[in-house]
């Protein structure tokens, strides 16, 4: 089997001349009847390959994609030494049906597998040969190589790894080369942290004016008066004290600076201003 075939088959990028080859190679098994039985249709032979071959890409690319997501933990950090067919339970099972359906078979002193026999022609064999592709992976060093860009816009998403990439933990996520492809996702990361920044501390502001105001509990969110109070508060506040907290940013200001700092921003936080205003009452 050669990798660098499966990674253009995940990515798509094989020729139709390349892809039958694909699936045709090593098919030379002994012992399988390969004969189209007699007076079969042709046209309904084409469309049972292309649809069983259709089939197996698919499997294979959820399988693939399932293992390697295995090595990323829910922060976005990931190695491919966290990979772990526990976490990638189809990928699992396509592996032990593998080993333990194919047929053995001692030729020349060398053991070989075959597919299990079946009760129709095994033309293609697509299935099982995506078991086997799987099986070899997950069994070999290509199980830590084989990777996929974490940028959801890449067009080739699936590449292999340097040896010594596998060592190292990625706080974004492992992408490919193209070097815009980490630095959006980074990026993206920088603007989502400055914003839970930017809401906690909105959030402490509004419990502390919350607090001062001495607004009874629970049900003040249902005042306007009182929320368009917090609301103007809190645009001021954030106008004297950026920079002061660690929330200044060297680009634009986003909207959850200043669109939203009204009384639909309080409106929808209110619980967690009252849960904040609640832990200054028992302090």
């Amino acid at each position: 089997m050669d990798i660098r075939e499966v990674v253009k088959l995940l990515n798509g990028s094989m020729t139709d001349l390349e892809e039958h080859q694909f699936w045709m190679r090593g098919d030379t098994f002994h012992e399988v009847d390969d004969r189209v039985p007699e007076g079969y249709d042709s046209e309904s032979l084409s469309r049972m390959w292309i649809q069983q071959r259709a089939i197996a890409c698919d499997t294979l690319r959820r399988s693939i994609s399932e293992w390697i997501d295995s090595g990323r933990r829910k922060n976005g950090r990931e190695s491919s030494r966290h990979r772990d067919l526990k976490r990638a339970p189809l990928a699992q099972a396509l592996a032990t049906q593998f080993w333990q359906t194919s047929r053995i078979i001692h030729k020349a002193g060398n053991l070989q597998l075959l597919p299990p026999l079946g009760a129709d022609f095994g033309f293609d064999r697509a299935e099982w040969k995506v078991q086997r592709i799987i099986a070899v992976i997950v069994a070999s060093d290509w199980r830590l190589l084989l990777a996929k860009c974490r940028y959801k816009k890449c067009k080739r998403p699936y590449f292999l790894l340097d040896k010594k990439r596998t060592e190292r933990t990625y706080k974004d996520g492992i992408f490919c080369r193209i070097p815009s492809h980490r630095r959006i996702a980074a990026a993206k990361r920088h603007i989502g942290d400055y914003r839970k920044k930017v809401q906690q501390q909105l959030t402490q502001w509004a419990a502390e004016r919350l607090d001062g105001m001495h607004a009874p509990e629970y049900w003040w969110h249902e005042n306007r008066r009182i929320k368009e109070s917090l609301a103007a508060h809190l645009a001021l506040k954030f106008d004297s004290e950026q920079g002061k907290h660690g929330i200044r940013k060297k680009t634009k200001r986003s909207k959850e600076d200043e669109k939203s700092i009204k009384v639909n921003w309080v409106t929808r936080h209110w619980r967690e201003i009252e849960k904040k205003r609640r832990s200054y009452a028992r302090s």
